[in-house]
């Protein structure tokens, strides 16, 4: 039987990274030892339609962590603004281990809070790895 791959950052593909990181006790652990909510958010625009994409990143004490496809509601601890397209092939370069050919992009917020939560983070994104299929151009 093959199963077809969600695409990158798709509502299932976050639905299955929420579950994924729902069910993590070490994720909880490490949750619980942040000193505050925190929220990455990641404003992408299409470079060729000029669309706004919004990927978020809650970090929570309570909730520990999980992913949404919407705007923000409260400002973010962090943003990254980039074009769609050049993020996406930053992160298909980070996959495949190579360096990425996009412009990096542009932080915005408190750069100390990305150390606040490096570990819960880092963590979070090795429990949400799902093998998925990248939008194309």
């Amino acid at each position: 039987m093959t199963t077809s791959k969600p695409l990158f950052m798709s509502p299932e593909h976050v639905d299955i990274m929420n579950t994924q990181l729902a069910a993590s006790e070490e994720l909880r652990a490490s949750c619980a030892r942040l000193p505050k909510d925190l929220l990455i958010a990641y404003r992408l625009v299409d470079e060729d339609t000029g669309a706004v994409h919004w990927w978020q990143l809650i970090l929570s004490v309570r909730d520990c962590v999980y992913f949404t496809l919407e705007e923000p509601a409260s400002p973010p601890s962090v943003t990254f603004e980039s074009g769609y397209w050049a993020m996406l092939e930053g992160t298909m370069a980070q996959r495949e281990g190579r360096p990425s050919t996009a412009t990096p992009p542009k932080l915005i917020g408190d750069p100390a809070a990305l150390e606040v939560m490096s570990e819960t983070w880092g963590l979070a994104q090795r429990i949400a790895k799902v093998d998925v299929e990248m939008p194309t151009r």
